[in-house]
């Protein structure tokens, strides 16, 4: 039921899947706005935006984003990100220095996990998906259906969406990624809980998230995990495969990176010491799993939505770091 007909098919696409963020009730949608069914909820009235044809299904009263900024700027990051000969560039870089093989790598194995959940075409939720990377696995594998959503619009976007109340349906998806998200959330134990509800049953999540890494989204950017601490976060899933995305010399990296940048007042003289120090990263490969643990930039964690949950006496014998030795 409709108020009248929704002004793009890709709403249509997704209408399966769709609910009110504020109460989780079913959709009405209209020539500009959506809007929720249940009257009692505040969106029966105020609705939810399309921005550039994507929808903006975002609850604005709890969100850190306000719907007239988002209007504002037509669903454009907040966060400066460069044109796409930038972006681009960017990708050539992560690719030299190595970090985009291990993270599609990383991608790729989440997906075979979640091919070994279902018989049918899964359908896998991409949280943060605004700026994947081109050789990613989620943009080139076709026997999935991906759904992408994130605060800000990108010709990936599909759903203008706040990880902390996503506008699913509960069990909607076979698997939920999130690479470089919840570092920039407020509250990533409910960004978390918010990928459980939405995942069937025995379905599976894959998270990459800062360690020692500094400040990379301006004021978007909250929170940081060990290897020790990101485990708990996913208490109530079941391990599949953890580890550290990286090791130290990609962590003296990012410093020499930031020093140059404070010491230059700009961003582009970090860049250029991190093009001339680029064969600091090699020392990774000759640094052991659990001495990286302790010195990563970042970890991630590959696991399954099943009916048990860490106890805290658990976490002790859980650490796999150098000082376990």
């Amino acid at each position: 039921m409709t108020k009248e007909a929704a002004p793009t098919s890709g709403y249509g696409e997704l209408a399966d899947l769709l609910v009110c963020p504020a109460c989780r009730s079913d959709l009405l949608p209209a020539a500009v706005r959506i809007y929720c069914s249940n009257a009692a909820c505040s969106r029966s009235k105020a609705g939810f935006p399309f921005v550039q044809g994507v929808p903006a299904l975002i609850d604005f009263d709890r969100s850190i984003i306000a719907e007239d900024a988002l209007m504002a700027v037509a669903g454009r990051s907040a966060v400066g990100r460069g044109g796409s000969i930038w972006r681009r560039l960017s990708y050539v870089w992560r690719n030299i220095s190595g970090a985009q093989p291990a993270i599609d790598s990383r991608a790729a194995a989440f997906l075979d996990c979640v091919r070994h959940t279902t018989d049918g075409r899964p359908a896998v939720l991409i949280v943060g998906g605004a700026s994947i990377s081109p050789n990613s696995p989620f943009r080139n594998t076709r026997d999935a259906r991906f759904i992408s959503c994130d605060i800000y619009s990108s010709a990936a976007t599909d759903v203008l969406a706040d990880g902390h109340f996503l506008p699913f349906r509960n069990a909607s998806f076979d698997g939920v990624a999130a690479q470089a998200v919840l570092e920039h959330v407020l509250d990533p134990a409910l960004a978390v809980s918010e990928m459980h509800r939405v995942l069937k049953p025995g379905g599976i999540v894959y998270a990459e998230t800062s360690f020692m890494q500094q400040v990379h989204e301006a004021a978007f950017d909250f929170m940081r995990f060990s290897h020790s601490g990101h485990r708990w976060l996913f208490r109530d899933f079941g391990e599949i495969q953890s580890g550290a995305s990286d090791g130290p010399g990609n962590v003296l990296l990012w410093s020499i990176r930031y020093m140059m940048r404070g010491l230059m007042r700009t961003k582009f003289a970090g860049i250029a010491a991190t093009m001339i120090m680029l064969w600091v990263r090699l020392f990774d490969r000759l640094t052991p799993e659990a001495f990286a643990i302790d010195s990563t930039g970042a970890v991630f964690f590959i696991g399954s939505k099943v009916g048990n949950s860490l106890n805290p006496k658990d976490m002790i014998a859980y650490y796999r770091g150098a000082g376990a030795r």
